[in-house]
């Protein structure tokens, strides 16, 4: 008596073991246009290349002698990393968070970069960029911000716009 019962004929064996010609066809065709597709959105799809640095409000010539609801000089003084200086330049755009005022409550604040002559600090290696900011304390969501010395913020600087695929690109070569 034989070990094992034989229930197929050799050539019903033989076609359940070979994968059709047609699905494998198909199926290389259809994995190769979902790679393509893949790499048209990678290459399509631009996201911003953003910088995040926490800065501290300070008022130029500060007197404790200035009438409520009149702002002097106000502004952020940021030490910029020397990797990231050569991706700003003075006119830039920049957006103040401020912790003291949430901003799903207050919006943010638009601020600018004036034009600056690069000096390095040599105790950190940064450079020091100065950040105006308006006067009248306005943010994106028409609420009107209070400036003060010592007030904390976070600077966000768009620095440009890449694809996916050319950061990954970019990574490598």
């Amino acid at each position: 008596m034989p070990d094992r019962f034989e229930i197929r004929s050799e050539e019903v064996q033989e076609v359940l073991e070979t994968m059709p010609r047609g699905i494998t066809r198909w199926g290389t065709s259809l994995m190769a246009g979902i790679l393509a597709l893949l790499l048209l959105i990678a290459g399509l799809v631009k996201y911003p290349d953003v910088g995040r640095f926490n800065v501290v409000i300070k008022i130029a010539n500060d007197s404790s002698g200035v009438p409520p609801g009149y702002h002097q000089q106000a502004y952020a003084q940021l030490n910029l990393p020397q990797t990231d200086f050569s991706k700003v330049a003075g006119g830039k755009k920049v957006q103040l968070k401020f912790p003291a005022y949430p901003v799903h409550e207050f919006g943010v604040v638009n601020g600018t970069i004036p034009p600056f002559k690069a000096t390095a600090n040599e105790e950190d290696f940064t450079v020091p960029v100065r950040v105006e900011l308006p006067q009248d304390g306005q943010t994106t969501r028409h609420r009107k911000i209070e400036y003060f010395n010592g007030l904390q913020a976070e600077v966000e600087i768009v620095y440009g716009q890449a694809s996916v695929l050319e950061r990954m690109i970019g990574r490598h070569w």
